[in-house]
């Protein structure tokens, strides 16, 4: 982190948490997973402040660890609950919850 910039305290702790577990091996790993590059891409994505790299820096780590197979990503199929043909529904990702007041009335 910027060291002109101040993290709230509860966010302070829980970096210095995971920054532990990357640099030390100490801590909770719940996944007991391990890769050299994906430890050093997250060390350089907490520090940096240029939003487009740390784009670049954090969609490099998702590829890392979709490469591996270490993790299936888990997903909900949209599900169709109305039909009319002037409205178009706004789905949140988790495919539920359905947010009624965002849907786009043509």
């Amino acid at each position: 982190v910027p060291e002109d910039f101040s993290l709230h305290p509860t966010l302070s702790r829980l970096l210095a948490a995971r920054r532990k577990v990357f640099e030390t091996g100490e801590g909770c790993n719940w996944a007991r997973w391990k890769d050299s590059e994906f430890d050093a891409l997250f060390l350089e994505g907490l520090g940096e402040t240029d939003e487009a790299r740390r784009e670049e820096i954090y969609l490099r780590m998702q590829d890392i660890m979709e490469d591996t197979g270490a993790y299936v990503w888990i997903t909900h199929e949209p599900v169709g609950i109305i039909h009319r043909e002037d409205l178009s529904p706004s789905i949140r990702p988790n495919g539920w919850q359905f947010n009624m007041q965002k849907f786009a009335w043509t």
